[in-house]
């Protein structure tokens, strides 16, 4: 990483499919500011890919995979090792998206259709949004809707998957999304974490105008 930044998740994909046993058996994500000190963000076990949502107000300018048991006999293939950085956050919700002007990340989740988020750059594969309920809980459903429609009907996020975590660690996909400004999914899982997962480019940018999950509590 080129400096101490905010960041939001790492992403780590391990082995290959000529050697699928090619990873540590246990290992330890660990960040720093300077290179000396290190803090563990996460245990790894038995996990060849990993997609890890950090804490709010991490940050760090290093990051370090550090093997406690390996897989005798085997070597280590890393295809994948990388950060994805927080620039807009605000209460429970981030995104890896800059803000333009004064449309800040907040307005995505006032409950104000008339009040929006808008990225000030082309989304591209990896960026996301993030809620975080702040405990597990019993969702029904998650709803996102996108772009100004009349106005700018062609800011939103183009193409993208839908997932839910308890751990932040281990992710369930709820679905997956093309050309759809408006998106509602019923579910009846258990979660802490919902995820909106870029996976294309896009030159436009993103109008975020409500980002949010009901629960049965």
């Amino acid at each position: 990483m080129n400096g101490v930044k905010q960041l939001g998740g790492v992403t780590l994909s391990m082995g290959s499919p000529d050697q699928p046993d090619a990873y540590p058996r246990q290992a330890i994500l660990e960040i720093s500011t300077d290179g000396s000190s290190w803090q563990r963000v996460a245990d790894l076990t038995g996990q060849a890919d990993v997609e890890a949502v950090l804490p709010v107000g991490t940050s760090a300018g290093f990051l370090r995979l550090r093997a406690t048991r390996a897989q005798p006999g085997t070597s280590l293939v890393i295809r994948e090792f990388g950060v994805t950085p927080t620039v807009s956050s605000a209460g429970h919700i981030r995104s890896s998206l800059p803000t333009y002007q004064t449309y800040t990340i907040d307005r995505a989740t006032d409950g104000d259709l008339s009040t929006y988020f808008w990225g000030s750059k082309g989304a591209r594969v990896g960026d996301y949004l993030l809620l975080d309920l702040g405990a597990v809980r019993d969702l029904t459903g998650v709803h996102l809707q996108m772009s100004e429609p009349g106005v700018r009907p062609d800011d939103y996020l183009r193409q993208g998957v839908l997932e839910v975590s308890a751990d932040g660690m281990t992710w369930e996909r709820l679905g997956e999304f093309a050309d759809q400004p408006e998106i509602k999914v019923t579910t009846t899982t258990s979660a802490r974490y919902v995820r909106y997962r870029v996976t294309a480019n896009q030159s436009d940018w993103a109008i975020i105008r409500e980002f949010g999950a009901t629960t049965a509590d």
